[in-house]
């Protein structure tokens, strides 16, 4: 169990460097930094399209203040195999009850957003759009 602080993030730093989601602590803060530059989130309710299976940045935001978080990770539609157990793992040691994986498209999850969320997009986003395929 990671032990707790004030600000949160340095737990956050540490736990997605030890179950591998980021190579270094350094690296996170740069990426993260520079994705949520100018961004308040204390209060606010979040969507996170895309958060890799794992809640990368959905933690994040947690730790940074939103009261709610949503991660949007269609499970069977391009997550990594795993992906859903380590997001529970992480959800246990930062002991956040305030962070929600849902497996579902954009399109599922549309009727249950939160009136006022952020919505933030992140790396493959495609996978969370429920389009009709073009192939025959």
């Amino acid at each position: 169990m990671i032990h707790r602080r004030r600000d949160g993030l340095v737990d956050y730093y540490r736990l997605v460097v030890a179950e591998g989601l980021w190579t270094t602590e350094r690296r996170a803060r740069h990426y993260t930094e520079f994705l949520f530059q100018r961004i308040r989130l204390d209060g606010r309710s979040v969507l996170d399209i895309g958060g890799g299976g794992t809640g990368i940045f959905s933690f994040f935001a947690v730790a940074n203040g939103a009261s709610r978080v949503v991660c949007l990770e269609p499970d069977g539609a391009g997550s990594t195999k795993g992906q859903t157990a380590k997001f529970a793992r992480v959800a246990k040691a930062l002991g956040r009850q305030d962070v929600m994986l849902a497996p579902q498209t954009l399109q599922e999850f549309d009727r249950e957003l939160p009136r006022r969320a952020s919505l933030i997009p992140v790396d493959q986003v495609a996978w969370h759009f429920d389009v009709p395929s073009a192939a025959g």
